[in-house]
């Protein structure tokens, strides 16, 4: 008989884990001990928030569960704000959590009901009463984290358990099975067949059948829109890709292409408030929705067909209708993608050698400096905004970002999970001043992990989104600006390379220095966000329209005021009402 830590570490083992991010305590020196015995590597994270976007990153980037170890208390509690970002975006993340001790008394170190204050940011708690039972409740969690829609899940286990003796039982996980959906498919490929322009809208959820997708589309010349986390499930250099969205804050050229279609095939995403532009967008009467959970159909938009299908499985079947179509062409919409493909490019801000970078000529030469299959994780704030925009991703799978949580930290956490889980390809973490703030410890985990990470911080001085929000709607701004911090005295005391990029006459040359180094770089990077987000331009104009007349005037009323009691306002409103 094994210690029942040794037969946890052993099932992790035989599901395949590979890593454990967290923080030892107390409660779990029996589990790390066992670690020491097994393939598995611990991760040793700053703070157990960063355990959990690393996970997150790792599931993101692997396709396989993220795990992370807590001690009871303020070590889940921690992992709070990571759970969320997991739940939203679907990422499968298990926590393996210490429970108090199993006995009469109360008022134990770390004793809350941990799990109920929990159970909002997760699909399941699992807390077994019966050590013999605890294989299948492990089980039961990895199967449930990967299953319908990913997700986080929590498992207690009391801490007095670790070393009691018992037998080791292996536990398969169960294949999902996709239900018989023959008709439904069968109507759906009629549908796509007598449209007179089908269009294609694919989540994250539809990167596991990207190659199946991506011929699909060729076959009926379909245009292709993606949502922010599904940014590259068709690489943004296919002549039928549209870039990101098809409402308000969608691409200029997504929301042209898709005032054509008379038909949407959406696959693998929920709708969400920043995937639609607040729900502005307005997909045709011929909707089409597929995803492996069924909480999400039907549920922001009316389909005419709903199917509840894993996207691989869907494509497969859905493929067997068109095997006798060949590609088709469309010359006009081919030509109007390339055009406002160039027309974008075109666009790009003037070179001053002098000045600040404009975020969209930063990105513009990352992308031509990196290869197709380097990966991009993003933080949250205005730095993501442009990458959306700016930064066409040409390899599925190759850009993470928080997408319907938007948790501030996430980036460099995340970007590290996703480099021990991708350990040949290059990634590159693009992040705010902010956010680099809230996880900029985690680049001392990278050192130690030995990672070739790039962080690139949008360095504006301030959290620059709210700082723009602020000055548009309300004319002024509080609490915004950012404390000064030396970041080349910082990389030095974290033992990481350092860059920066000052001035446009450094970009070039930097960004090169940049990627022919190896090991951890941080690259400051003087930006300056002269121009909205074509993004966020959409959205605020969305949500403009959502408001009613009263609160409008009432808005224009407040603004008025202001610039009554300081006319120096009135040169910027002036200057923003030009912007757009």
């Amino acid at each position: 008989m094994s210690t029942v830590a040794e037969n946890i570490v052993r099932f992790l083992e035989e599901q395949s884990v590979e890593y454990c991010f967290g923080i030892p305590g107390a409660q779990l020196l029996q589990i790390y001990d066992a670690l020491l015995d097994s393939r598995l590597r611990s991760v040793l994270t700053t703070n157990e928030s960063s355990a959990v976007f690393m996970a997150d990153g790792y599931a993101r980037a692997s396709g396989k569960v993220g795990l992370c170890l807590a001690i009871a208390g303020p070590g889940l509690t921690n992992m709070a704000t990571g759970l969320g970002e997991a739940l939203l975006d679907s990422s499968p993340v298990v926590v393996l959590v210490a429970g108090v001790p199993e006995d009469e008394k109360f008022f134990h170190i770390h004793e809350v009901d941990q799990l109920t204050a929990l159970e909002p940011l997760v699909k399941a708690v699992f807390r077994p009463v019966d050590v013999t039972g605890l294989g299948h409740t492990l089980g039961d969690a990895f199967r449930l984290a990967l299953s319908d829609e990913p997700g986080p899940v929590v498992v207690e286990i009391a801490t007095d358990w670790f070393r009691s003796k018992s037998d080791y039982e292996t536990y398969h996980l169960r294949p999902q099975e996709s239900p018989a959906e023959s008709r439904e498919i069968s109507r759906i490929a009629d549908l796509m067949l007598s449209a007179e322009q089908c269009g294609l809208y694919l989540g994250r959820g539809a990167l596991g059948a990207a190659s199946e997708l991506r011929l699909l589309a060729e076959k009926l010349c379909a245009p292709v829109a993606t949502t922010v986390a599904g940014k590259g499930v068709l690489p943004e250099d296919h002549p039928l890709s549209v870039g990101y969205g098809f409402g308000p804050a969608g691409s200029e050229l997504a929301q042209e292409a898709f005032r054509r279609c008379d038909l949407v095939l959406a696959i693998g995403c929920k709708f969400s408030e920043l995937a639609t532009s607040k729900w502005e967008m307005s997909p045709p009467a011929k909707l089409i929705h597929v995803d492996k959970s069924p909480s999400v159909l039907n549920l922001n938009y009316p389909t005419l067909v709903s199917v509840c299908m894993d996207s691989r499985d869907f494509a497969d079947r859905l493929s067997v209708h068109f095997a006798a179509l060949s590609p088709s062409k469309n010359a006009e919409l081919l030509e109007l993608i390339s055009a406002q493909k160039a027309k974008r490019i075109a666009k790009l801000p003037d070179s001053d050698p002098s000045a600040k970078i404009k975020p969209a000529r930063l990105l513009y030469r990352l992308r031509n400096i990196l290869d197709r299959e380097s990966m991009v994780v993003t933080d949250c704030g205005n730095h993501q905004l442009w990458a959306v925009s700016d930064f066409p991703v040409l390899e599925p799978g190759t850009f993470l970002t928080p997408s319907d949580y938007q948790a501030m930290g996430f980036g460099i956490p995340a970007a590290i999970g996703a480099a021990l889980a991708r350990p040949r390809q290059r990634v590159v973490c693009l992040c705010g001043d902010g956010g680099f703030l809230m996880s900029c410890m985690e680049l001392m985990t990278a050192v130690r992990e030995k990672l070739d990470l790039k962080v690139v911080v949008f360095n504006d001085g301030a959290l620059g989104l709210i700082k723009n929000l602020q000055q548009r709607s309300l004319g002024r701004e509080s609490s915004v600006d950012l404390p000064p911090l030396d970041y080349e005295k910082f990389a030095q005391s974290v033992g990481v390379d350092y860059l920066e990029i000052a001035t446009e006459r450094d970009l070039d040359k930097r960004v090169g220095e940049m990627v022919s180094t190896k090991g951890v770089t941080l690259v400051n990077v003087k930006v300056i966000y002269e121009d909205w987000a074509p993004m966020l331009s959409g959205m605020s104009l969305a949500a403009w329209n959502r408001l009613p007349l009263t609160e409008k005037l009432s808005a224009v009323r407040q603004r008025a005021i202001r610039i009554l009691k300081n006319p120096s306002a009135l040169g910027a409103t002036l200057r923003e009402g030009l912007k757009r």
